[in-house]
This record gives structure tokens, C-alpha cells and sequence, in this order.
């Protein structure tokens, strides 16, 4: 599996697998494809876009992305990550665990002194939550969401 940071041209495989995620996870909202490539295309032509992929034989398996802005309060740069998935066909041999590196350093690359982490409740997010104490992050607040078209 190669790692590396993601382009532009690299968008329309990242559909499918927001899609998975989306449905995997019961999210609110969805993926719209023209939405999703519009804002990462604007994202990585401004900067402040920062996206890892995981590819084997040009195909497109996992995919970490998020922002680095200045924050709202203190104005540092802060990299949010906006998602971090990987195909399960794919999530043993510590392929997450690289592109998770390789996106956290990118990061750093693009200015950010700190990043912060969501992860999804229940069972597999209390792992993941784990798994990022372990690496020095510290949970901060719970996110709530109320759907507001139904």
C-alpha cells in the first residue's frame, strides 16, 4: 500500500469511500459527489486542505483529510481533521496507522500546532479514542448533532 498526500485528481475515488463511511457510521446529511469535489478541490487550490491516501495499483483504498486554519480564538493554526477512513479489506498491517502518521506530519508541514480528532460514538469510536490518548490526544467535548429538515 502506498501512502502519500492527495491531489486533486484524486477526489472522485475519495466519493465512494465518504459514501461507506457515511452509511457505516448513520451520519447526518450524506454525501453529495458535486459538493464533496467542489470543497476539496477549493480546500487543496487555497492550502489549507491537507489530504493523505492510501493507493495500491492506482486505486484508491483510505483517505485522511482535514483543515488547517487559524483558530477562532487564538488565531494558531489548528488542523481539524474532517475524516479518516480506510476500507476494512484494509485495516490490519498498520495501514491506518501510516496514513494517519503521514496526514498528522502534513499537518505539521502546513503550519498547524495542534490538531484536533473526532471519532464516532460507540463500541469502535471508544477504540479509536483509546488509540489517540495513546498518541497524546486528550478528549475535549462531545459533539451533538439534530437533524433540522425532518
Amino acid at each position: 500500500m502506498n501512502i502519500r498526500l492527495g491531489n486533486k485528481q484524486d477526489i472522485p475515488q475519495l466519493i465512494p469511500l465518504a459514501d461507506r463511511f457515511y452509511a457505516d457510521a448513520e451520519l447526518p446529511g450524506g454525501v453529495v459527489p458535486e459538493i464533496f469535489q467542489a470543497n476539496w478541490e477549493l480546500w487543496l487550490e487555497n492550502g489549507f486542505g491537507v489530504l493523505v491516501v492510501a493507493e495500491e495499483d492506482g486505486a484508491i483504498y483510505g483517505a485522511t483529510g482535514g483543515l488547517v486554519v487559524p483558530a477562532a480564538n487564538d488565531g494558531k493554526m489548528e488542523a481539524n481533521e474532517l475524516f479518516w477512513f480506510l476500507h476494512p479489506n484494509y485495516r490490519s498491517g498498520g495501514t491506518g496507522t501510516e496514513m494517519f502518521d503521514a496526514w498528522e506530519q502534513a499537518c505539521i508541514d502546513a503550519g498547524a500546532v495542534r490538531i484536533g480528532m473526532i471519532r464516532l460514538h460507540g463500541p469502535s469510536g471508544e477504540r479509536i479514542g483509546q488509540w489517540l490518548e495513546s498518541r497524546g490526544y486528550r478528549p475535549v467535548e462531545v459533539h451533538y448533532y439534530r437533524d433540522l429538515e425532518n
